[in-house]
């Protein structure tokens, strides 16, 4: 007996059949109105958003002293100055004209300040290197002095004096950087070249003071460790995340439909599944079996006696388990000849409309330009109202 003859006889459609589309129709009106009306006041909020908000405040950077970097939102016009050099920490910095990408990394001799930069002798790079927006109009501003950032000529004394302050000061080195979202970045080599000069001792360094932490804090340490770690992964490996876990996903799913459709390769790699799935239990079973037998008849005894039970009765489970399954794969066989003809016809669908692969990629391209008109209407929304900043007094080296 064939396995066709196990699937009966072949189904054929009336000749007055026309299919199940003529009597189909709309079956949640209400649901189907209710996400029209979404899409019709997401829209109209987000078009009333983007007239009436300004994105930039969300996305831009902020300078030390208010000023939207790369617009005329502040005391002063920044639009000549749209990007972001940071000077502490604390996410404080002066705008930009450009992000300094410097040939030998770093320059030691030469500071970023509140007030523009500073220099002593044997600094190389210009004011051309770093275009500082003009912040002479701030007469609160601190600035360096010999005393303040870099007494004493030396820059292991700079970099703890009040005025850098390990970072926590109002002026820092000039550094090679890279621009995200509007931001001048360190990098790591130039991050690594300066603490050579400045910080051979790793003073204030963030993988020292989490090595510091108290046992109690271990937690922080480990999430620390663990992000960091997550995100190095995954940018490295990002090529074979995308090829790997998209591209050949979508190449040997198509291969594999072909495949399927040479004579007797389903139903051996079914069959073959189902045989495999009860020999590895059977074969559990016994070497578990061998087992107990083995730490039984160990001399001197090797194991406990509830060690050689847990054994004997895990064999005795796993004999059972498989024999449960030799029961329901033999009262499931035309069930399972049945699945592998709808494997066969839907093998064949997908050859006959090769495009019916790409419908995830489609649906998620949609989601994709929905999420993307969706982000642009909640950084407009979330930027409406009056733009305000607020001066906060500090005392600086107080950290």
């Amino acid at each position: 007996m064939s396995a066709n003859d196990d699937l009966g006889d072949k189904l054929s459609a009336p000749p007055d059949f026309n299919g199940p589309t003529s009597k189909r129709h709309m079956t949640d009106i209400l649901c189907t109105v209710l996400l029209w009306c979404m899409w019709i006041a997401m829209t109209g909020l987000g078009i009333y958003a983007m007239q009436q908000g300004d994105y930039r405040l969300i996305l831009y950077p902020l300078d030390y002293d208010g000023n939207l970097c790369g617009t005329s939102k502040g005391q002063v016009d920044m639009t000549d100055y749209p990007y972001l050099y940071y000077v502490n920490d604390f996410s404080g910095g002066v705008c930009v004209k450009e992000c300094p990408q410097l040939e030998n990394l770093t320059d030691p001799k030469t500071l970023v300040t509140y007030s523009g930069l500073y220099q002593v002798d044997g600094s190389y790079i210009t004011s051309d290197d770093i275009a500082i927006a003009d912040y002479s109009y701030n007469n609160d501003t601190l600035a360096c002095t010999e005393t303040l950032c870099y007494p004493n000529d030396d820059p292991e004394e700079s970099f703890t004096s009040y005025g850098v302050n390990m970072g926590k000061g109002f002026a820092y080195y000039a550094m090679d950087t890279y621009e995200l979202m509007w931001r001048c970045v360190f990098t790591d080599e130039a991050r690594d070249s300066l603490d050579a000069v400045v910080n051979p001792n790793n003073e204030n360094n963030l993988t020292s003071v989490i090595g510091a932490m108290s046992d109690q804090n271990e937690q922080i340490k480990e999430g620390y460790s663990i992000w960091s770690n997550l995100y190095s992964d995954l940018w490295v490996a990002r090529y074979f995340i995308l090829g790997l876990g998209f591209g050949a996903p979508l190449v040997i799913g198509f291969v594999y439909s072909i495949f399927l459709r040479i004579p007797m390769v389903l139903p051996f790699m079914v069959w073959f599944s189902v045989a495999a799935t009860i020999a590895i239990v059977f074969g559990g079973a016994y070497y578990a079996g061998e087992l107990a037998a083995e730490w039984e008849n160990a001399d001197p005894p090797m194991y406990t006696e509830d060690n050689i039970k847990v054994a004997q009765y895990g064999s005795y489970a796993l004999y059972a388990f498989g024999g449960i399954l030799v029961i329901v794969f033999l009262f499931m066989r035309k069930r399972i000849q049945l699945a592998m003809g709808c494997v066969k016809e839907a093998s064949k669908a997908i050859l006959r409309l090769p495009l019916i692969i790409l419908f995830p990629v489609i649906q998620a391209l949609g989601f994709a330009a929905f999420m993307t008109v969706w982000t642009v209407f909640c950084a407009n929304i979330a930027s409406m109202g009056e733009f305000k900043t607020e001066q906060i007094d500090t005392i600086p080296g107080l950290f």
